[in-house]
Protein backbone atom coordinates (compact mmCIF):
# COMPACT_ATOMS: atom_id res chain seq x y z
CA UNK A 1 0.00 0.00 0.00
CA UNK A 2 1.48 3.34 -1.07
CA UNK A 3 0.45 5.05 2.15
CA UNK A 4 2.15 2.53 4.43
CA UNK A 5 5.04 3.74 6.57
CA UNK A 6 7.16 0.83 7.75
CA UNK A 7 10.06 0.85 10.18
CA UNK A 8 12.88 -1.40 8.96
CA UNK A 9 15.69 -1.17 11.55
CA UNK A 10 18.16 -2.98 9.29
CA UNK A 11 17.90 -0.13 6.76
CA UNK A 12 19.80 2.12 9.15
CA UNK A 13 22.81 -0.12 9.78
CA UNK A 14 23.81 -2.04 12.88
CA UNK A 15 24.31 0.92 15.23
CA UNK A 16 20.88 2.43 14.80
CA UNK A 17 19.17 -0.86 13.99
CA UNK A 18 20.11 -2.27 17.39
CA UNK A 19 18.41 0.70 19.07
CA UNK A 20 15.09 0.33 17.25
CA UNK A 21 13.88 -2.91 18.77
CA UNK A 22 11.09 -3.70 19.06
CA UNK A 23 10.34 -2.30 15.62
CA UNK A 24 6.58 -2.32 16.26
CA UNK A 25 6.84 0.09 19.21
CA UNK A 26 4.15 2.78 19.34
CA UNK A 27 5.47 5.97 20.92
CA UNK A 28 3.41 7.23 23.84
CA UNK A 29 1.55 10.49 23.44
CA UNK A 30 2.89 11.76 26.74
CA UNK A 31 6.42 11.74 28.18
CA UNK A 32 6.35 7.97 28.59
CA UNK A 33 8.76 5.87 30.64
CA UNK A 34 12.46 5.90 29.85
CA UNK A 35 13.87 2.67 28.43
CA UNK A 36 16.69 2.53 30.98
CA UNK A 37 18.48 -0.36 29.27
CA UNK A 38 19.13 1.94 26.32
CA UNK A 39 20.75 4.79 28.26
CA UNK A 40 24.35 3.57 27.97
CA UNK A 41 24.18 2.71 24.24
CA UNK A 42 22.62 6.11 23.56
CA UNK A 43 25.23 7.94 25.64
CA UNK A 44 27.94 6.37 23.49
CA UNK A 45 26.54 8.05 20.38
CA UNK A 46 27.47 11.39 18.86
CA UNK A 47 26.51 13.03 15.58
CA UNK A 48 29.80 11.73 14.19
CA UNK A 49 29.17 8.04 14.94
CA UNK A 50 25.40 7.63 15.12
CA UNK A 51 25.05 6.54 11.48
CA UNK A 52 28.01 4.16 11.65
CA UNK A 53 29.94 6.29 9.16
CA UNK A 54 31.21 9.82 8.84
CA UNK A 55 28.06 11.84 8.12
CA UNK A 56 27.79 13.97 5.02
CA UNK A 57 25.43 16.25 6.96
CA UNK A 58 26.37 16.47 10.64
CA UNK A 59 23.26 18.47 11.54
CA UNK A 60 21.02 15.77 10.09
CA UNK A 61 23.02 13.17 12.01
CA UNK A 62 22.44 15.18 15.21
CA UNK A 63 18.73 15.11 14.40
CA UNK A 64 18.93 11.30 14.11
CA UNK A 65 20.44 11.25 17.59
CA UNK A 66 17.64 13.46 18.92
CA UNK A 67 15.10 11.11 17.36
CA UNK A 68 16.69 8.08 18.98
CA UNK A 69 16.64 9.70 22.41
CA UNK A 70 12.99 10.53 21.84
CA UNK A 71 12.19 6.96 20.67
CA UNK A 72 13.37 5.76 24.08
CA UNK A 73 11.49 8.51 25.97
CA UNK A 74 14.50 10.57 27.03
CA UNK A 75 12.96 13.95 26.37
CA UNK A 76 15.56 16.08 28.16
CA UNK A 77 18.41 14.45 26.26
CA UNK A 78 16.56 14.84 22.96
CA UNK A 79 16.02 18.50 23.83
CA UNK A 80 19.72 19.09 24.44
CA UNK A 81 20.51 17.78 20.96
CA UNK A 82 17.76 19.26 18.84
CA UNK A 83 17.64 22.74 20.33
CA UNK A 84 21.00 23.47 18.70
CA UNK A 85 19.68 22.44 15.27
CA UNK A 86 17.86 25.42 13.76
CA UNK A 87 16.68 23.44 10.75
CA UNK A 88 13.25 22.14 9.72
CA UNK A 89 14.22 18.72 11.11
CA UNK A 90 15.69 20.03 14.36
CA UNK A 91 12.67 22.25 14.91
CA UNK A 92 10.32 19.34 14.18
CA UNK A 93 11.97 17.08 16.78
CA UNK A 94 11.89 20.05 19.18
CA UNK A 95 8.16 20.43 18.55
CA UNK A 96 7.44 16.72 19.04
CA UNK A 97 9.17 16.56 22.39
CA UNK A 98 7.26 19.63 23.61
CA UNK A 99 4.01 18.02 22.46
CA UNK A 100 4.89 14.95 24.50
CA UNK A 101 5.66 17.17 27.50
CA UNK A 102 2.12 18.60 27.16
CA UNK A 103 3.67 21.98 26.37
CA UNK A 104 1.27 22.32 23.48
CA UNK A 105 1.64 26.01 22.66
CA UNK A 106 5.42 25.62 22.53
CA UNK A 107 5.04 22.55 20.31
CA UNK A 108 3.01 24.56 17.82
CA UNK A 109 5.54 27.38 17.94
CA UNK A 110 8.33 25.01 16.91
CA UNK A 111 6.22 23.32 14.24
CA UNK A 112 5.52 26.74 12.75
CA UNK A 113 9.27 27.46 12.77
CA UNK A 114 9.91 24.11 11.10
CA UNK A 115 7.58 24.91 8.22
CA UNK A 116 6.61 22.37 5.60
CA UNK A 117 9.06 19.51 6.17
CA UNK A 118 9.80 17.08 3.29
CA UNK A 119 8.51 14.22 5.49
CA UNK A 120 5.03 15.77 5.63
CA UNK A 121 3.94 14.36 2.28
CA UNK A 122 4.50 10.78 3.48
CA UNK A 123 2.72 11.45 6.76
CA UNK A 124 -0.22 13.03 4.94
CA UNK A 125 -0.67 9.96 2.72
CA UNK A 126 -0.57 7.70 5.77
CA UNK A 127 -3.00 9.91 7.71
CA UNK A 128 -5.45 10.04 4.81
CA UNK A 129 -5.45 6.24 4.48
CA UNK A 130 -5.91 5.84 8.24
CA UNK A 131 -8.78 8.34 8.19
CA UNK A 132 -10.47 6.49 5.34
CA UNK A 133 -10.18 3.23 7.31
CA UNK A 134 -11.82 4.81 10.39
CA UNK A 135 -15.02 6.57 9.34
CA UNK A 136 -16.19 6.50 12.96
CA UNK A 137 -13.84 9.45 13.62
CA UNK A 138 -15.23 12.63 12.03
CA UNK A 139 -13.10 13.72 9.09
CA UNK A 140 -12.86 17.24 10.51
CA UNK A 141 -10.90 15.95 13.52
CA UNK A 142 -8.03 14.57 11.46
CA UNK A 143 -4.82 16.63 11.26
CA UNK A 144 -5.10 17.20 7.53
CA UNK A 145 -5.85 20.46 5.78
CA UNK A 146 -6.58 20.34 2.06
CA UNK A 147 -4.90 16.95 1.96
CA UNK A 148 -1.70 18.19 3.62
CA UNK A 149 -0.33 17.13 6.98
CA UNK A 150 -1.00 19.78 9.61
CA UNK A 151 1.24 19.13 12.64
CA UNK A 152 -0.35 21.94 14.65
CA UNK A 153 -3.76 20.31 14.28
CA UNK A 154 -2.16 17.07 15.44
CA UNK A 155 -0.91 18.90 18.53
CA UNK A 156 -4.50 19.96 19.25
CA UNK A 157 -5.87 16.46 18.65
CA UNK A 158 -3.26 14.96 20.95
CA UNK A 159 -4.02 17.57 23.61
CA UNK A 160 -7.72 16.69 23.44
CA UNK A 161 -7.34 12.91 23.76
CA UNK A 162 -4.17 12.20 25.76
CA UNK A 163 -4.93 10.49 29.04
CA UNK A 164 -8.49 9.73 27.96
CA UNK A 165 -10.24 6.56 26.83
CA UNK A 166 -11.12 8.14 23.48
CA UNK A 167 -11.13 5.75 20.51
CA UNK A 168 -8.83 8.27 18.85
CA UNK A 169 -5.93 7.47 21.22
CA UNK A 170 -4.63 4.42 19.31
CA UNK A 171 -5.03 6.33 16.05
CA UNK A 172 -3.00 9.22 17.45
CA UNK A 173 -0.30 6.76 18.48
CA UNK A 174 -0.28 5.32 14.96
CA UNK A 175 0.12 8.81 13.56
CA UNK A 176 2.87 9.64 16.06
CA UNK A 177 4.72 6.49 15.00
CA UNK A 178 4.36 7.32 11.30
CA UNK A 179 5.52 10.88 12.01
CA UNK A 180 8.61 9.61 13.85
CA UNK A 181 9.52 7.13 11.10
CA UNK A 182 9.05 9.60 8.25
CA UNK A 183 11.04 12.32 10.04
CA UNK A 184 13.81 9.95 11.15
CA UNK A 185 14.05 8.44 7.68
CA UNK A 186 14.41 11.89 6.15
CA UNK A 187 17.13 12.85 8.65
CA UNK A 188 19.03 9.59 8.20
CA UNK A 189 19.09 9.77 4.43
CA UNK A 190 20.26 13.36 4.56
CA UNK A 191 22.93 12.45 7.12
CA UNK A 192 24.41 9.70 4.95
CA UNK A 193 23.92 11.47 1.64
CA UNK A 194 21.31 9.17 0.20
CA UNK A 195 18.10 9.98 -1.63
CA UNK A 196 15.02 8.98 0.39
CA UNK A 197 12.67 9.28 -2.60
CA UNK A 198 10.50 6.22 -3.02
CA UNK A 199 10.74 5.09 0.61
CA UNK A 200 7.57 3.77 2.15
Amino acid sequence: MASEIVLRPADYGTVIGSLLAPADLRPPLDAGTKHVAMADPLLALTPDNVTGQQPTDRGAAACCLAGLWLWHNYLDEAHMVCQSQETPSGNSWHAILHRREADFDNAKYWFRRAGDHPAHARIARFAAALRDAHPEIPAAEWPLRSGRWDPCRFVDWTRDVVGSDSPAVPLCRELARAEWIALFDSCYHRAVGRDAVGRK
